[in-house]
């Protein structure tokens, strides 16, 4: 098992945990054992996220854990992307977005078109969460960690197709 930890422009904890290899033969091995690590492919994600700053962050993190990275500033953006290269492993969208279509819109469209890809929304805003609840996206409030993203993307990218997260990339309003 691989556990990372990050913290952007600090530090980042890596912890392998490996099997025993017992060198007795009359010693039992435990029951259950872990299994070996193997490396992940890299997995292609779509940040849909209007305001450059936060898209930024969101990238430079995604791009620290590994992943390949796309940028579109808008919904409608993503769909004309999407329409040349809909090869994503994730699409992860800032819910609250303005020119007429939100991360909402652009979710019910991609899981009609795209059912294969998982959709991630993200937002800081509670209406906005519970619309997205009402129709099957779960969330995941902001301020997050580095690794609770991390936890959710591999969950999702696991159960690939079977569910979607909504993420929060804009900060709190207090």
């Amino acid at each position: 098992m691989i556990d990372i930890k990050s913290e952007v422009g600090r530090e980042t904890t890596v912890t392998l945990l490996l099997t025993r290899k017992y060198k007795e033969r009359d010693e039992e091995a435990p029951e259950k054992e872990i299994a070996p690590f193997t490396s992940l492919p890299t997995s292609r994600i779509l940040v849909v996220e209007d305001n450059s700053q936060v898209a930024e962050s969101a990238m430079a993190l995604l791009r620290e854990q590994g992943y390949q990275v796309e940028h579109c500033a808008s919904a409608p953006d993503a769909l004309k992307f999407l329409e040349r290269d809909a090869r994503f492993d994730v699409i992860f969208s800032d819910l609250v977005m303005p020119r007429g279509m939100d991360g909402l819109d652009l979710a019910r469209i991609a899981r009609e078109r795209w059912p294969d890809i998982p959709i991630l929304l993200a937002t800081g805003y509670s209406g906005s969460v519970e619309r997205a609840a009402r129709e099957g996206f779960p969330s995941l409030s902001k301020p997050y960690h580095p690794a609770e993203l991390e936890r959710e993307l591999r969950r999702l990218l696991s159960q690939a197709g079977s569910g979607s997260i909504v993420l929060s990339l804009r900060p709190r309003q207090v």
